[in-house]
């Protein structure tokens, strides 16, 4: 990705990763953050609030194989960076509380 990111590109960027209400096209050259902004987009759609969409409502093109298997990868890697994050801040609660996890699965 560019490191000299305008606050017009960093605008544009984040338009694209948070607009529900159309479908977005992100046009830009070779190593400019297409995939990180479409994978940042797919992650906003599954975990915003309220109405989260579920992965099968989800769909993204790309024009080669190589690319789509560099989205998933970096799906799946944000994705569990978010799950040990969660991970992390439930241990976190349980030590503060003195829960066990049968606890916090109740009050979850």
């Amino acid at each position: 990705m560019s490191e000299g990111l305008t606050l017009a590109d960093s605008q544009d960027r984040l338009l694209a990763e948070t607009t529900w209400d159309r479908n977005v096209v992100v046009v830009a050259g070779a190593g400019t953050g297409k995939t990180t902004i479409l994978v940042n987009r797919i992650l906003n759609l599954l975990l915003r609030e309220p109405n989260p969409l579920a992965i099968t409502e989800i769909v993204a093109l790309t024009f080669t194989n190589k690319a789509a298997t560099e989205m998933k990868q970096r799906l799946r890697a944000q994705l569990l960076r978010l799950t040990e994050q969660a991970d992390d801040l439930i241990a976190i609660f349980r030590s503060r509380y003195h829960l066990s996890a049968e606890q916090v699965g109740e009050r979850a």
